[in-house]
């Protein structure tokens, strides 16, 4: 037990390290294509419009002029040119204590697959839950200047509504008086595996696994409706660093 808390602050401190490095790089959303494409599980791929069907597609994957809904269990194929993840979000209020965030967690293997429904247990126990207290990567009021590949730990997205700002991640437009459209870059990443930092072109890999949750009615257990996973494979290898 003493040993996987110690690994999860280890790699926690290392991402503080990272992020302060690199805290001018904040990046700009991507403009938005006129349709989504749809990537189930399995089947065929389908196109409806970007916009009226954004409940069905709560998570989307756009890269230059593609726009890729993600399902659950989702396979894409991508460049190694620099992508983001849109969807909508509720605004975090501490005043209500409606805490509404995001969370999402990448890696190199396929740990986030693995992840079940059910209640999210404490980063404390023996297993740590990537989605559990205490188990949020820390980063910048902007963002995360560096995505980190850890299976262990997650990316903590809101939107501060008390402050009337931005958190985390990038608002690309208002939906209602409490909730934005909002876009989390993928270009720059990190672990405790590679000696350093990596731009999609030069990333070691040849996918990457991902797990995302919304809690939205804010009762700590994963439901189905709620968690999206997925991955992301390149179709092409990396270049020289």
């Amino acid at each position: 037990m003493g040993y996987a808390v110690r690994w999860n602050a280890a790699l926690r401190g290392a991402a503080r390290v990272v992020a302060a490095s690199l805290a001018a790089c904040s990046p700009q959303a991507l403009g938005p294509p006129p349709s989504v494409v749809v990537e189930p599980a399995s089947g065929d791929a389908r196109e409806v419009p970007d916009g009226p069907a954004r409940g069905e597609v709560p998570l989307a994957l756009h890269q230059g002029g593609r726009v890729i809904g993600l399902t659950d269990g989702a396979e894409v194929r991508v460049t190694r040119d620099a992508m983001e993840l849109r969807f909508e979000l509720e605004d975090l209020d501490e005043e209500s204590g409606r805490r509404h965030a995001a969370r999402l967690t990448l890696a190199g293997d396929p740990a986030p697959l693995r992840i079940a429904l059910g209640p999210v247990e404490s980063a404390t126990e023996e297993l740590a839950h990537p989605f559990g207290v205490g188990s949020a990567l820390p980063g910048a009021s902007y963002g995360y200047p560096v995505v980190t590949l850890d299976p262990n730990s997650c990316h903590y997205i809101y939107v501060d509504a008390a402050q009337r700002r931005e958190g985390r991640v990038q608002i690309v437009e208002r939906v209602s008086s409490s909730a934005s459209r909002v876009a989390f870059p993928l270009r720059r990443f990190g672990s405790a595996e590679l000696a350093t930092t990596h731009s999609l072109q030069t990333l070691p890999l040849d996918r990457i696994y991902g797990a995302f949750w919304q809690d939205h009615d804010l009762d700590l257990v994963i439901s189905a409706r709620e968690l999206t996973r997925f991955t992301l494979i390149f179709a092409e290898p990396p270049r020289p660093h």
